[in-house]
């Protein structure tokens, strides 16, 4: 089975948004940062960028913590969250290392990165990002 995921460079990004507008239009409806399932971090003083999204790990601790088992790793390794068993505890955003589940409070939601799972051609950010500082990569 191959293993699908997002390769980032942040120091390719240019802090556009492109990508995380992308991302909320796409599974949301609107483009809004807030809603977005990545995030870029910016560093003003030194001008650079940290790039946090989902990369569906192996040790999967934001899988083990969670309390109902609505964050759940599919058999092609993407990890997602089943909204409707989701209880908002926060337990996956506090276990992941790359801070990269983020709770939506307009709709109590976790969000994270599912690789665009329903769109055929693959994550829109990475089809978007005008510097290729996100890379869909299927290993």
């Amino acid at each position: 089975m191959s293993r699908k995921r997002l390769f980032t460079n942040s120091n390719l990004c240019r802090d556009c948004q492109i990508c995380a507008l992308a991302c909320s239009l796409v599974h949301e409806g609107v483009s809004s940062l807030e809603k977005a399932r990545i995030k870029i971090i910016k560093d003003m003083a030194s001008y650079t960028f940290e790039i946090l999204v989902c990369n569906h790990c192996e040790d999967q601790s934001c899988v083990d913590v969670c309390p109902t088992g609505a964050v759940k790793k599919e058999s092609n390794g993407v990890i997602v969250i089943v909204s409707e068993e989701c209880v908002q505890c926060q337990a996956c955003v506090d276990a992941c290392r790359y801070h990269a589940l983020f709770f939506e409070k307009d709709n109590n939601l976790i969000l994270k990165c599912d690789l665009c799972k329903d769109r055929p051609e693959g994550p829109l950010c990475a089809a978007l990002c005008p510097v290729q500082a996100i890379q869909y990569i299927v290993e």
